[in-house]
């Protein structure tokens, strides 16, 4: 005879469910959920591109506008990138871009698409917020590095270009943290032409929703999703001379399925 397993068996305090104390994950303790309870206490870095860590190759917006395959190889999601980078712009900088005159986001944005508010002539002016940066292999002295620049200077070296453009890519996101020690490696390589070690990772992961005030980690208010594309923008905001770097990850979310009786 077998007995279910207690769900808060490992629990250090039975049914605590504020972010602050010990609570539930799919009724185990485990060291992904405490290091993901409070945002606060994690740290994000992008890794790729060699020691330099500028990303191994740039894309620019306009390339993947209604395209399924580019310079890198087919990517069925790509063509959508350019209107979520400015979504995103959008509703993350927006106070940053006063000069663009977007539309103001409500308060309370569970009644309307908060991506169906731009116009065109919006995402054309925030995507020509985007810096473009170039990505390029050289050779010196035999020794191979990775340069990237603003402005490339190619005077004294010989460049084989691995993409100029608005879009840095990168391979891996690692996410520490400030109380508990180690990070969590996350990678994404979604060109079939181009693999790490031999394959093309699209890792899973879950993300804590945007504009929610009060936030209880638990399996059935996150959303769920797999990466495909870890990338670095690079924008032109208002009142400052330096353009500023964002870090990104572009995900595809999995949805509930809801289906229709059969009556059967």
């Amino acid at each position: 005879m077998t007995y279910p397993l207690r769900a808060d068996r490992w629990w250090s305090v039975p049914g605590k469910l504020e972010e602050e104390g010990d609570g539930r994950c799919m009724g185990i303790r485990c060291n992904i959920y405490a290091r993901a309870r409070k945002r606060m206490d994690q740290t994000h870095q992008l890794r790729g591109g060699g020691a330099h860590n500028v990303g191994w190759g740039a894309l620019r917006w306009q390339d993947l506008i209604g395209a399924s395959r580019v310079r890198f190889g087919k990517h069925r999601e790509i063509r959508y990138l350019p209107k979520k980078i400015a979504n995103f712009l959008h509703e993350f900088r927006g106070d940053d871009l006063p000069s663009l005159d977007l539309p103001k986001l409500p308060s309370d944005r569970s009644r309307i698409d908060v991506h169906a508010m731009l116009t065109p002539m919006h995402i054309a002016a925030l995507l020509r917020r985007l810096q473009v940066y170039c990505v390029v292999m050289c050779s010196i002295d035999k020794t191979s590095v990775v340069i990237g620049s603003i402005v490339c200077s190619l005077a004294q070296v010989r460049p084989a270009m691995l993409g100029e453009g608005h879009i840095r890519m990168f391979g891996t996101l690692e996410i520490g943290h400030l109380v508990h020690p180690g990070v969590q490696r996350l990678q994404c390589y979604p060109w079939a032409e181009l693999r790490y070690y031999g394959f093309n990772r699209e890792d899973f992961v879950f993300v804590r929703p945007p504009g929610v005030q009060s936030f209880v980690l638990s399996p059935d208010n996150v959303w769920y999703g797999r990466l495909k594309l870890l990338f670095r923008i690079t924008v032109k905001v208002d009142g400052k001379d330096d353009p500023v770097d964002m870090d990104c990850a572009y995900i595809s979310f999995c949805y509930d399925i809801k289906l229709e009786p059969s009556g059967t």
